[in-house]
């Protein structure tokens, strides 16, 4: 289990276990960490499911759900919740993908929230998680680009990923992490 699910209900008639109850009929592999803020973890299998079922979903239930899947970090992800409400209720996307939306429609709080997130974060690390992203997710060739030897490099990159909650080695939370490095590089 690697991705962390956030929901949100418009209406304020709902019940969180039928919530919670509908979407253990129709996705395998969820665990709920907080059923009645609708915070759940899912398998890739299982958020594939779900993306692919979001719209049958709503209208089963007769509700319109906003739903953004990431990594757990509540701050950021609630944010990121609050822009997908916002600006495109109904829709269930990636952390990455709402990352791209707000800088597009030009509210720049979800990437100055990242910023504040990563300051934090050793150069070292840093450019590790970067190179490893710009490798294709390859060790032996993000370490020689580094002049590392591997172990040294995987290290850095488990303290990256320590440090930060965002597990890079996961396909959703790797394109996160490449969205922001090309967002604030292009500032």
């Amino acid at each position: 289990m690697s991705h962390a699910l956030y929901l949100r209900v418009h209406t304020d008639n709902f019940k969180p276990n039928e919530i919670e109850n509908s979407i253990e009929s129709f996705v395998s592999d969820v665990r709920w960490i907080d059923p009645r803020t609708l915070k759940a973890e899912l398998s890739e299998f299982g958020r594939v499911q779900l993306k692919l079922m979001f719209s049958s979903f709503q209208h089963d239930l007769g509700i319109t759900l906003s739903g953004v899947s990431g990594f757990a970090y509540d701050d950021i992800m609630c944010l990121f919740l609050d822009f997908l409400a916002e600006n495109r209720p109904g829709k269930l996307i990636g952390a990455a993908e709402a990352l791209v939306l707000a800088k597009l429609l030009g509210k720049i709080g979800l990437v100055r929230r990242l910023d504040h997130h990563f300051e934090s974060i050793g150069r070292d690390e840093m450019e590790t998680a970067r190179m490893y992203l710009e490798t294709g997710r390859n060790v032996n060739a993000s370490a020689a680009h580094l002049y590392l030897h591997r172990n040294t490099f995987r290290y850095r990159l488990n303290k990256f990923i320590t440090q930060t909650g965002v597990d890079i080695r996961e396909i959703d939370q790797g394109k996160l992490m490449e969205m922001w490095f090309l967002l604030t590089n292009l500032d």
